[in-house]
């Protein structure tokens, strides 16, 4: 799409001429712009965007006849940009970057190819600056009709979706919405001898007596030992044969990190034994 914006005909001054060619000439150097995100590549980082406004083709008329009409055009995409993504050392923010997402263009001063491929120093390999296949893309800026519903500013705050994370500034973490702290239940009452934890969690175990004149218990033990000798917790179940001498069930839960063994030893007689393994899923 282009349209035209018409000036009366006329012939130039040298004044006139030189002002347009300067701005001929700096309509080509380009620094900054606000594009749109058309697609993201989250394997090589990079994202096709579109410049949010047109490009300006100056009439090119002879200086004798003067200026007649300027052609505005829409850009075509930029593929392959360069996103940046917060971070330094072995840190990251990472962002659901979308289709429709605003965002900031730096175009910089020369080719950035060989760099992007390479990360090394090197000199420029063409004589392009300022060109608009040197861009890198920054997410996250948006216009009056688009805004940030509220913004937080009494400290920090990151949300997605319904949830948020917010750290004040006397250092107190609030975090809304439901947090994700257990993984995936495993039942453990068949094998519960010595073994490893692949993440931190929990042992849930529970036990019941076995019936008239008879006690028992379960111990539960926790080292970075394969046969963790470590005694954490125990508990104990007995029938003494009146209610008053009768403890019918028992049980305890025992915290491992993840690396560690862990194990649960029977002593005694008990009525039956359930154990669970409760793996953390979120660590916070």
């Amino acid at each position: 799409m282009s349209t035209e914006r018409r000036k009366p005909k006329g012939p130039l001054d040298l004044k006139s001429f030189m002002h347009r060619r300067k701005q001929e000439i700096k309509s080509e150097i380009n620094c900054v712009s606000i594009g749109t995100i058309e697609s993201f590549d989250a394997t090589d980082q990079t994202a096709t965007v579109r410049i949010n406004y047109q490009k300006v083709i100056f009439d090119q008329a002879p200086v004798s006849e003067g200026l007649d009409a300027d052609k505005y055009i829409n850009y075509e995409a930029l593929v392959k940009c360069p996103v940046v993504i917060i971070g330094g050392g072995t840190g990251r923010i990472t962002f659901p970057i979308a289709k429709g997402d605003t965002c900031l263009l730096f175009f910089c001063d020369k080719e950035i190819d060989t760099w992007f491929k390479t990360g090394q120093i090197t000199y420029p390999r063409n004589d392009r600056m300022h060109d608009l296949t040197d861009a890198f893309v920054l997410v996250g800026v948006s216009s009056t009709q688009n805004k940030i519903a509220s913004v937080y500013t009494s400290g920090i705050e990151l949300t997605f979706g319904g949830a948020s994370i917010r750290i004040d500034s006397s250092g107190i973490i609030r975090i809304t919405n439901k947090i994700n702290m257990f993984g995936t239940t495993e039942n453990k009452s068949s094998s519960y001898g010595a073994q490893q934890a692949t993440t931190d969690g929990t042992v849930e175990v529970v036990i019941t007596e076995a019936g008239n004149e008879t006690q028992g218990s379960a111990l539960g033990y926790t080292d970075s030992n394969a046969d963790p000798s470590t005694l954490i917790r125990a508990d104990s179940v007995h029938n003494g044969g009146t209610p008053n001498h009768t403890k019918p069930y028992g049980g305890f839960t025992m915290q491992v990190r993840k690396g560690d063994y862990w194990k649960v030893v029977v002593s005694g007689s008990i009525g039956s034994i359930g154990v669970r393994w409760l793996p953390y899923g979120v660590t916070i």
